[in-house]
């Protein structure tokens, strides 16, 4: 009876800790119209939230054809990873900004910023322009062997040059995206960091 009552008790911690709040508006871009739900969602170190995008003639909403996190925090209280986003509409596209922190010890969680830009066709198709991304995928002081480092010091050998290609190209098929360097990249991550700001702003309106 008691292995019963364990069980029991088991799933219903784990059907809470994983209940979504959700919030839903009506958007209209290029002629298109589109429910956009937002929901929130906790499980036992990952707790954040997400955007959907539906088609606003679909009667049953079960695919959304655009998912994006806005946030999403994993580990302890000490020591955790972030992921915050935020996303705009301007005239027929849709922006995604990204940008992952850590706080404490999260050493193998990354830093970087990322943005990706849609068009709304005229036929309300979806369009995707452009994805760059700048990441560094963990502490700068641990992976030495995994190329990372140069992006902080030249490559010089060929086995160096083909360590950060490597990297480039894991973190691009990973992250879905074009990785920028140099003032590209400087310039990609104060343009995330100003989407950031701008959301914070919109809070207190």
């Amino acid at each position: 009876m008691k292995m019963y009552l364990l069980l029991f008790f088991t799933t219903l911690t784990l059907f809470a800790s994983s209940f979504t709040k959700e919030k839903k508006k009506e958007i209209e871009i290029n002629h298109t119209h589109f429910t956009v739900l937002q929901e929130s969602y906790s499980y036992y170190r990952d707790k954040g939230s997400r955007v959907k995008f539906y088609d606003a003639n679909q009667s049953n909403m079960k695919k959304p054809f655009l998912v994006f996190e806005l946030e999403n925090i994993t580990g302890n209280c000490s020591d955790t990873g972030i992921q915050e986003g935020n996303y705009e509409i301007k005239e027929k596209q849709i922006v995604f900004y990204t940008r992952w922190t850590r706080q404490g010890h999260a050493d193998e969680s990354p830093i970087g910023s990322k943005i990706e830009t849609y068009t709304v066709l005229d036929d309300g198709s979806l369009k995707r322009e452009s994805s760059h991304l700048y990441i560094e995928r963990h502490h700068r002081s641990i992976h030495f062997d995994d190329g990372m480092q140069y992006l902080f010091t030249v490559p010089e050998t060929k086995k160096e040059k083909e360590l950060l290609k490597t990297y480039v190209e894991d973190v691009e098929v990973y992250f879905d995206g074009t990785f920028l360097f140099g003032k590209e990249a400087a310039k990609l991550q104060s343009e995330v960091s100003d989407a950031m700001e701008r959301k914070r702003k919109n809070r207190w309106k």
